[in-house]
């Protein structure tokens, strides 16, 4: 005799899968969320709703923070995709004592690529958790980063 799995056990490995998604997203937000950081510019994640399709990563541009998609995240997670939107490094720092921002933190013209080609392929080895389409988007600084991690990775994003 054969035992059928029935749709509980055949829907078992992909929610396990996702269950590690985001589980893994949840552990680089809190390593990444630490120290102290502007008003909405902590990493960010809005969960899919109803049937998931997927998960996108959604870069914010330069200057920027994470709530830059505040507006758009709703509306991927309703047609069903997770939604992580990073902190690019450096971005998100308090403001300085005499009120102007602090760009301490942000990568030099001589250390840009190495800390961005880091950055998109820390979000990538994320991003393979995701068992499902997986969709990269970016904004201004965000978006040519995006094309970046897609040069190094174009199998992964849908």
């Amino acid at each position: 005799a054969v035992a059928s799995a029935g749709p509980d056990a055949r829907d078992a490995a992909p929610e396990r899968a996702v269950e590690s998604f985001r589980a893994a997203w949840q552990a680089y937000a809190a390593e990444a969320n630490e120290g102290p950081l502007q008003d909405g510019c902590a990493a960010a994640f809005e969960p899919a709703r109803g049937r998931r399709r997927g998960a996108v990563l959604a870069l914010h541009g330069f200057g920027g923070c994470p709530q830059q998609f505040s507006g758009l995240a709703p509306l991927l997670a309703a047609a069903g995709f997770d939604v992580v939107m990073p902190r690019l490094p450096g971005h998100g720092r308090p403001p300085r004592p005499d009120g102007r921002d602090d760009l301490t933190g942000l990568p030099t013209a001589a250390d840009w690529g190495p800390a961005y080609d880091g950055f998109v392929t820390t979000l990538g080895a994320l991003m393979e958790h995701s068992p499902d389409e997986r969709v990269i988007i970016g904004f201004s600084a965000g978006g040519g980063l995006a094309l970046r991690a897609v040069a190094q990775r174009p199998a992964l994003y849908s």
